[in-house]
């Protein structure tokens, strides 16, 4: 586990090198957009700048980035859960509890201070590497992800934004000594805060994706050619039908909602349950026509623990169908409940 956790750590650290480009790629993205970026002057005191005497600031030359207005935060976050489901199967003989650890760390840059068609808008950058650790079946279940995603937030109104994004991601093995699935998307998310008295607010959020992605085809494991199945005619001949599994299979456009009350106690401890829906419409290939819904019910309770600490407990309970084309696939339905606790740190520069 030791060795894991430290190849998890280089791998988290080599994925962020490329972030010491990423401001200068956030400001041309906001140049191209024809966004308005309040920036310093460099003609300017960078005593006025920064509200003191220049004369007093010696050598801190990383004021001087205050002429780049990027946003950093760097968050890691842990979860330990439990799982009553951990294949997502309805068949009851595969139906078995295990414990899942989660560890990921997120670089999150964005450019606070722009307008974009009179709007305040907030253009932004994540690159995230997440690694799943299963209590059973640890060579089967335990993998990698790795996303980048750009996007940004539109605030139509104090209570109301839009957030167009577009990301890449892929599923590894662990280490990446093997390529399991990639893909990319484009979506369109919007959030509705509704304030409820003093302490209490109503979010509502929901959008659309689209995916495109590129999986592993199923392969002979003696030939290592893609299996397609064998369709044998009235007349007792055999022809070759589709593969068994395509390499883009996952192709769908997901919409979703999701309605939440987070309610302020005190100590800063706030109580969040949460209600959602989400619908995935396959489009190509063997998948093609199969819709799944998957219901969410959850609750979560958060505890700050300091600053830049925060400490939380949760619960979800999920379960999905899915049409009559998801049933001749044999899609699996099922219920599945996780409880567990998460722990998360960040800081901002």
């Amino acid at each position: 586990m030791i060795y894991s956790v430290r190849k998890f750590s280089l791998a988290l650290l080599l994925s962020l090198l490329p972030s010491a480009y990423s401001a200068s790629f956030l400001l041309g993205f906001a140049e191209a957009l024809g966004l308005e970026v309040a920036q310093v002057d460099p003609g300017d005191d960078i005593g006025d700048v920064v509200g003191g005497e220049a004369g007093n600031l010696g050598l801190q030359r990383p004021v001087e980035l205050r002429g780049l207005p990027i946003d950093a935060t760097f968050m890691v976050n842990s979860r330990l859960y439990r799982t009553n489901n951990m294949f997502k199967s309805a068949d009851s003989s595969l139906i078995d509890n295990s414990s899942v650890f989660e560890l990921g760390g997120t670089l999150s840059m964005s450019i606070p201070e722009v307008t974009f068609k009179g709007y305040k808008a907030t253009p932004s950058l994540n690159l995230t590497h997440m690694r799943f650790f299963n209590a059973k079946l640890a060579d089967i279940l335990d993998f990698e992800t790795q996303i980048v995603a750009a996007s940004m937030g539109l605030q139509i109104t104090d209570t109301f934004s839009i957030t167009p994004g577009v990301d890449y991601n892929r599923m590894i093995s662990p280490g990446g000594d093997e390529h399991k699935f990639h893909g990319s998307g484009a979506s369109l998310m919007a959030m509705k805060m509704i304030p409820h008295g003093e302490k209490g607010m109503v979010m509502i959020m929901g959008g659309g994706k689209w995916n495109w992605t590129s999986g592993d085809a199923l392969l002979d494991p003696v030939t290592g050619v893609p299996l397609v199945e064998s369709i044998t005619k009235p007349d007792g001949t055999k022809e070759i039908g589709l593969p068994f599994r395509e390499e883009d299979e996952q192709d769908r456009w997901d919409a979703n909602l999701n309605v939440s009350y987070m309610l302020n106690l005190p100590s800063g401890i706030t109580f969040s349950p949460s209600a959602g829906i989400a619908a995935s419409n396959y489009i190509v290939n063997r998948n093609k026509g199969r819709r799944d819904l998957t219901y969410t019910l959850g609750a979560n309770l958060s505890l700050p623990i300091l600053e830049w600490l925060n400490v939380q407990t949760f619960g979800t309970y999920s379960f999905k169908k899915t049409n009559g084309k998801g049933k001749e696939l044999l899609t699996q339905e099922y219920k599945n409940f996780d409880f567990g606790m998460s722990l998360g740190y960040s800081k901002a520069f």
